[in-house]
């Protein structure tokens, strides 16, 4: 039972960040697809470039233009903040759990190397997060609230 779990547990966590990566990647070619439309149907609007030009020069051209091509943290570093709180929080779990399987008897005690590895990088994380958030509200880069 315990080699059976020692060898779960690795697998199930490389599955983890192999469904994490699918999952992103995913979400930013649906971004691109959906942007390269909305492009495509701003210049179908247009009969000439030099319409276009001038429709970008004005105020809603540009609103428009910064509209379509920003992405959710895009402008606002505190969302940047918040995803790196939100992986720390998980890691820092992750290491608990791993603790408390060895702690238990569940899995040999050679197996403190992994919570130990992903405790610092949780840790690492909300060091991370921290410094963002404090950049991001001592800059111009805040947002109006």
């Amino acid at each position: 039972m315990h080699a059976l779990l020692g060898g779960l547990v690795p697998i199930a966590g490389i599955l983890f960040v192999i469904a994490i990566v699918f999952i992103n990647s995913r979400e930013k070619r649906q971004k691109a697809e959906t942007q390269k439309e909305i492009q495509l149907a701003l210049l179908n609007k247009f009969e000439s470039s030099e319409e276009l030009s001038r429709f970008l020069a004005t105020d809603e051209g540009r609103t428009l233009m910064d509209n379509v091509s920003a992405t959710p943290m895009d402008g606002d570093p505190r969302r940047h903040a918040l995803g790196l709180t939100i992986a720390a929080g998980i890691m820092i779990s992750m290491a608990v759990a791993f603790t408390a399987l060895v702690a238990g008897g569940i899995m040999p005690d050679n197996f403190l190397v992994a919570p130990a590895a992903i405790g610092a990088v949780g840790i690492g994380l909300t060091i991370g997060a921290t410094l963002a958030w404090r950049i991001a509200n001592k800059t111009e880069f805040k947002r109006d609230r």
